[in-house]
Formats: C-alpha cells, sequence, structure tokens
C-alpha cells in the first residue's frame, strides 16, 4: 500500500500495532541500559555476579474446550546480582497451535484465552525484572526480597502472542531453611495493561515452594502456584510444578521439570528444561 503525496509516491507508515511494538521494544531497550548503568554505579555495593539461563518449555491443554491446544517456549534470561539487588532481563521465542492462546502477564503465570485455532510462533514479551534483598538468613533468619516485574507488550498481539501492552507486578518473597530442606512463600499482584476487545483485569499471585537437597548439589522439590483470575468469568490457575536440579559445577546447573495442571486456566500437563552457568 503507497501513500501519494505532492505527486510522489510514499511507502506508508507501519500501522499502529507496529509503532507500539517498537514503542515497547524502544522501553526495553532503554531500561535494560539504565539497568546496566545502576548495575555499574551501585560497585560500591560489592561484588556483581553475572549469569545466563536458558530454558525450554511445554505445555499442553484443552482449557475448557473439546480441542487441545500446545505451545513452546525457548526463553533467554541475564542476570546481574549484587549482595543487595538483581536484574533480569528475558526474551522469549513461542510457538503455539489450537483455539487456546496462552498470554503472558508480568510476574505470573500465562492467562489463557480461547481465539479460532490457528498456529503462531515468533517472539514472545520482553520482560525485566528487578529485585531488593532486604533480609538474609545468615544475620535475620529469614531471607526477604520484594521485586518489580515490567513485561513489555512487544509479541504480535495480531498473532496471537501477546495483549500488545504493557503490564507490571510487585511481589513479596520470603524463605527459611531447615536442615536440608527450604520452604519459600510469594505473593504479588499484577497490574495489566487493557487491551481492547479483551476483558483482563488485574489480579494477585502466589506460590508455596518446598525443596530438599538430597545429596551435594543435588535438590528436589514442589511449587504449588495460584493466580486469582485475570479474565472476567474464568476460574483461577492453579498447578504444582515437580523439579530436580543439579550443579554440574561451580559455575553450571541443569534443571528438569513437570506440570500438573489443576484448573481449566491452566495446561493439563507441562514439562521443561533448564540451563544456567554464571559468570
Amino acid at each position: 500500500m503507497r501513500a501519494s503525496i505532492g505527486g510522489k509516491h510514499m511507502k506508508a507508515g507501519p500501522t499502529k500495532p507496529e509503532r507500539r511494538r517498537g514503542e515497547s521494544a524502544a522501553r526495553a531497550l532503554l531500561l535494560v541500559l539504565a539497568l546496566g548503568s545502576s548495575a555499574a554505579s551501585a560497585a560500591g555495593d560489592g561484588d556483581w555476579g553475572f549469569g545466563a539461563k536458558l530454558s525450554y518449555d511445554r505445555a499442553e491443554g484443552t482449557y475448557g474446550t473439546q480441542a487441545k491446544s500446545h505451545d513452546a517456549s525457548t526463553t533467554l534470561l541475564l542476570s546481574a546480582d549484587s549482595e543487595n539487588y538483581a536484574f533480569d532481563p528475558s526474551l522469549p521465542y513461542v510457538a503455539q497451535t489450537g483455539p487456546g492462546r496462552r498470554i503472558v502477564l508480568a510476574g505470573r503465570r500465562a492467562v489463557v484465552i480461547i481465539e479460532g485455532g490457528k498456529t503462531a510462533m515468533g517472539m514472545g514479551d520482553v520482560t525485566l525484572g528487578a529485585t531488593r534483598y532486604l533480609l538474609t538468613e545468615e544475620k535475620h533468619g529469614v531471607d526477604l526480597d520484594m521485586g518489580l516485574s515490567y513485561k513489555f507488550g512487544t509479541a504480535s498481539e495480531s498473532r496471537g502472542l501477546g495483549t500488545g501492552k504493557d503490564d507490571v507486578s510487585l511481589q513479596a518473597s520470603v524463605a527459611r531453611s531447615l536442615g536440608a530442606a527450604t520452604f519459600s512463600v510469594s505473593a504479588g499482584y499484577t497490574f495489566v495493561g487493557k487491551p481492547e476487545g479483551q476483558d483482563l483485569r488485574n489480579s494477585a499471585f502466589a506460590s508455596f515452594d518446598a525443596s530438599v537437597r538430597l545429596a551435594r548439589g543435588l535438590n528436589a522439590g514442589a511449587t504449588f502456584g495460584y493466580g486469582a483470575a485475570s479474565v472476567s468469568g474464568a476460574p483461577s490457575s492453579r498447578d504444582v510444578t515437580y523439579y530436580i536440579n543439579y550443579r554440574l559445577s561451580k559455575n553450571h546447573k541443569v534443571e528438569v521439570y513437570v506440570l500438573d495442571g489443576h484448573s481449566t486456566q491452566s495446561p493439563d500437563r507441562g514439562a521443561g528444561a533448564t540451563f544456567s552457568v554464571d559468570f
């Protein structure tokens, strides 16, 4: 399509969704640079560690319909952390088939929106996280963290890969070790962008995790996750993730996990693997 100005043909500019995605991508890049600058200027906070995590996740479910939906995601997460702070931008590539569209929300599991059956794949939403470590178990008997997660609406809304809107969530976590076992509880609240035609609403989420050290470098655990309904008329999400992780060396770790859904808003089942490296 071309637009004519003064008798000269010019290429039409980007559409509104493309502009919105470009603006979100630009904000994501600026925030990554700002976080990097903050980390560099906080050198007095102590030594900073850096890492990368590559994960692959698959899930399937009917989500209350007669047809089964499948989705897979490959995510690269980068991290920078010190004694008091942590920053972690992540970038996923997603592929989905079936009527169920799992839309990522900041800080919590995806919600499911039922649409016409089709295949969609492409880059997902860029998410940036920031954590403040408030208390440590060594000094105060418990670990206490406060976190913020910002999801940029960079994924294509027209292709069913995202809402096209930015979200933000606030979260607090507390953890304590008892011998070889560690327990943690997290709770948070997500403020969602409001895309037209989708009745998304702000909602709370929470999780409880219990893990045990089986041997040196080897741990196993389970996480129960809950998310209040983010779409009017939809049920809450409830699922349990069982995992085992092993530290291959001081700087390398692998984890495998399976998910069991207990709500039509959750996948029926899922599985994944993660490889982490610290620099």
